[in-house]
């Protein structure tokens, strides 16, 4: 990530443009896509003849000192109304984002949350923290720490301030989102944090998923939460995934992994909820382990190879869904839209070798497993 995708990101989440500038003025970024309200760009004053005047004017306004975002009056230079979003490390003023607010409309908290995202991803790209920084380590961020020393400790801390449980009470949760701008997802992320959602807090962005955790809160109500923030910054989710804690683990990062994983394969599963714990997933995770291979499916079922190779997906669909029921015909039925006679035609003139698969326990296993694992191959074009 650079500073030109926080800049694009940001303008495309507010619709206006976007200029990151050093503590001395110097622009580092800028957006290209939406043209200055007053048609006179900031960059080029900075840039410009009047740089000198500009950045002294700037530096009167104190606008590298301030510690929140100001309204900065540019008449003077025949430029409209700036708001001027500090980037701070610690003390230490690092950047400037800037944005402009004469003839837009005013912004929304949706809108100032998206510049705090932009703000601390600057920060994050400007001074990067060392690996153990304890100065720079939150209270959420360091549970999933590269440390694992600090793993361990941040833990612990949260266990003991009772904010977080030890053992299946506390889950964690990876959220997958069509593809989006780190500002709008860092946005989205930093909206449960603190007291506003104590029992679901924002971690971290780990392999295009984001990471939470909840503890002593119904599953329900986390994925109804997670959601509807999710349409309310008109961001898509494509599949949630969550993992409990194992009460021997001294740090989440194992719960993490399970978390982004059962979310990476519940996305790819063909005809099921998009929302999954790790747990519910044991024969899914069995089957992508399997190397997609032809032959390998002949040898697991030749009467699936059959189904498949034949092409007949009325045929599939029939063997598939009456094994999904256990065999029970009426639940077969109501689930194809069928009348009875009509299941028992089809079953009745299926491939022998179907048929004799369907007769026998342990084939029959076979058979629905590999049909499982046809669809998971074909979901991730592996086919």
């Amino acid at each position: 990530m650079t500073l030109q995708d926080v800049a694009d990101g940001l303008a495309n989440a507010l619709r206006r443009p976007v200029l990151i500038s050093d503590r001395t003025h110097r622009a580092l970024a800028t957006s290209q896509r939406y043209a200055e309200p007053d048609g006179m760009r900031l960059v080029d004053l900075l840039r410009g003849p009047a740089q000198a005047a500009t950045r002294r004017y700037l530096d009167q306004a104190g606008v590298v000192g301030s510690r929140q975002a100001v309204r900065v009056d540019l008449e003077l230079f025949g430029v409209g109304e700036r708001l001027a979003a500090p980037v701070r490390h610690g003390d230490r003023p690092v950047a400037t984002v800037w944005l402009p607010t004469t003839d837009l409309p005013a912004l929304t908290s949706l809108d100032y949350s998206s510049i705090d995202a932009a703000v601390s991803i600057t920060r994050d790209l400007l001074m990067p923290p060392g690996p153990t920084d304890d100065a720079t380590v939150s209270r959420t961020s360091g549970l999933l720490h590269e440390n694992h020393e600090i793993r361990r400790r941040t833990f612990a801390g949260a266990v003991a301030e009772g904010w977080l449980a030890r053992g299946e009470q506390t889950v964690v949760w990876a959220l997958d989102l069509e593809p989006s701008s780190p500002v709008q997802r860092l946005a989205l992320g930093r909206h449960f944090t603190g007291t506003r959602t104590p029992r679901l807090r924002f971690l971290l962005e780990r392999d295009e998923h984001l990471l939470f955790v909840s503890t002593r809160w119904p599953r329900s109500a986390v994925d109804e939460a997670l959601r509807d923030e999710a349409h309310r910054r008109s961001l898509v989710v494509r599949a949630l995934g969550s993992a409990q804690h194992d009460g021997v683990d001294d740090d989440l990062a194992a719960a993490a992994g399970q978390a982004v994983a059962a979310a990476a394969l519940v996305r790819r599963i063909p005809h099921r909820p998009g929302t999954a714990d790790i747990s519910e997933l044991g024969v899914w995770l069995m089957l992508s382990s399997v190397v997609a291979d032809r032959a390998q499916l002949a040898r697991f079922s030749p009467a699936a190879d059959v189904l498949w190779s034949s092409g007949d997906s009325l045929q599939r669909e029939t063997v598939e869904t009456y094994l999904d029921v256990r065999g029970q015909a009426k639940d077969a039925c109501q689930r194809l839209h069928v009348h009875r006679t009509t299941l028992y035609y089809r079953l009745d003139h299926l491939p022998e070798v179907v048929r004799d698969a369907l007769a026998d326990g342990m084939q029959r296993s076979a058979l629905h497993l590999c049909l499982k694992l046809i669809r998971l191959w074909e979901a991730t074009d592996r086919l």
